[in-house]
């Protein structure tokens, strides 16, 4: 080590000074452009892994988004399940005649017809959607009030589809689709 010192010394000491000064140019030189790559390279990279982390955080995010939308269907599954296992014989013709027969509006029937009842399988086939379509003529506001509170008061029907046209006559006439979801037998 000190070999090199002193032969460092030497060679300094032979240079004259514009050897020198021309040295000290060119090895400044290199200096600076050795620490500005080396700059340049820790910052692209810090702002790659920037980019990388934020990109991570926010499919993190979305995940996570996910991951409570699944637990919020889970639990509105099970909710639909326990409710559809409360009343396995639940007939939704039955459900809707006792209403308009406890508000009395049978004879509003449009031409006097029974409401329409159909089926789909839905949600892979897991459940039979039931669906009963209804058609009322000349109703005023206050059966028709109360014969959607009615469903609304069974948490197992719901309302798919409300048409309310007014007449001449200041009533109404209703198209009401009301449906309910039974489990398929596996």
């Amino acid at each position: 080590m000190i070999n090199i010192l002193i032969h460092s010394r030497h060679f300094l000491e032979k240079l004259d000074s514009r050897s020198f000064l021309k040295g000290a140019i060119i090895g400044a030189s290199l200096f600076l452009i050795i620490l500005t790559g080396i700059l340049y390279y820790y910052y692209s990279s810090a702002a790659s892994l920037q980019k990388s982390i934020r990109s991570t955080n926010s499919k993190r995010e979305e995940i996570q988004k996910v991951l409570k939308r699944l637990a919020t269907v889970r639990s509105q599954k099970e909710e639909v399940n326990s409710l559809l296992a409360e009343e396995k014989g639940f007939l939704i013709t039955r459900f809707l005649s006792d209403c308009i027969d406890s508000i009395n509006i049978k004879d509003k029937l449009k031409g006097g017809k029974e409401p329409e009842f159909s089926e789909d399988d839905i949600y892979n086939k897991k459940y039979k959607e039931s669906r009963v379509v209804t058609q009322f003529a000349g109703l005023t506001i206050k059966p028709l009030c109360k014969l959607l509170n009615l469903i609304e008061e069974k948490k197992r029907v719901y309302v798919k589809d409300l048409t309310i046209k007014k007449t001449r006559n200041a009533t109404l006439d209703v198209t009401l689709t009301i449906a309910t979801l039974r489990q398929q037998s596996s």
